[in-house]
């Protein structure tokens, strides 16, 4: 019996999961993997990255959050936790020919955002242009079958447990701090919001929403002024 724990960020208020992006998705895949029968379970492990427990400093890792201890053996890069997960457990997302589509769709977003966000650009202009290819990909996908709520089909597939964070959190923050909300006419970007959030797997792994909007309040300080002087 495999033995995983899931170190991820501590939120806010000192209780559930932080505004971390690769912990949720993490959290997220794990969580499908179980849901299919492929892990048996596993335990999920909040640390505060400034005061981290014995438990933690011990594996000898970077204190990079998040890792993975699986069978004594731990691993702190986001990129090889997904590959082991994969390796060691693989099935239980779906995949199929809307993958690179999906990948296409929803690679500029986040960057699109953290500019608006961050004041560097001027409008929502360029992000609602993302939104706009978001959008066309999944009417594309619920077209093929009404069924479809995700990315690439009627599951998650692991574009999902990337993707469907970073757009919750985009949608939060924007709401709170820009006082925006993502356009109603992008409904199948709405509709796919309202699958993930019926999700048993997206809510375990959802930080509050203050998390996300003290996290990016404290990335959407006003550029300072430079004074050319001549």
């Amino acid at each position: 019996m495999a033995n995983l724990k899931i170190y991820v960020k501590l939120g806010v208020d000192n209780k559930n999961i932080g505004a971390c992006l690769e912990s949720q998705c993490i959290v997220m895949l794990a969580h499908l993997k179980k849901s299919a029968h492929l892990i048996d379970n596993y335990t999920i492990i909040k640390v505060n990255p400034s005061k981290p427990p014995e438990s933690f400093t011990s594996l000898g890792l970077r204190l990079r959050i998040p890792c993975i201890v699986l069978n004594n053996d731990a691993i702190d890069d986001p990129d090889e936790i997904l590959t082991t997960l994969e390796d060691n457990f693989p099935g239980g997302l779906l995949k199929n020919e809307f993958e690179s589509d999906a990948e296409i769709a929803t690679r500029n977003f986040f960057s699109r955002f953290s500019f608006y966000v961050r004041g560097v650009a001027k409008d929502c202009h360029n992000l609602e242009q993302e939104f706009l290819l978001i959008n066309q990909h999944l009417e594309k996908v619920v077209t093929r079958d009404s069924n479809n709520l995700f990315l690439c089909g009627s599951q998650m597939s692991l574009i999902d447990c990337q993707i469907l964070p970073k757009l919750h959190q985009v949608r939060v923050a924007l709401q709170s701090i820009l006082n925006y909300e993502i356009p109603v006419h992008y409904r199948y970007i709405w509709k796919y919001l309202h699958s993930a959030y019926n999700n048993a797997a997206f809510v375990e792994a959802c930080p509050p929403d203050e998390d996300i909007i003290c996290h990016w309040s404290n990335k959407s300080q006003p550029l300072p002024e430079f004074v050319l002087v001549l």
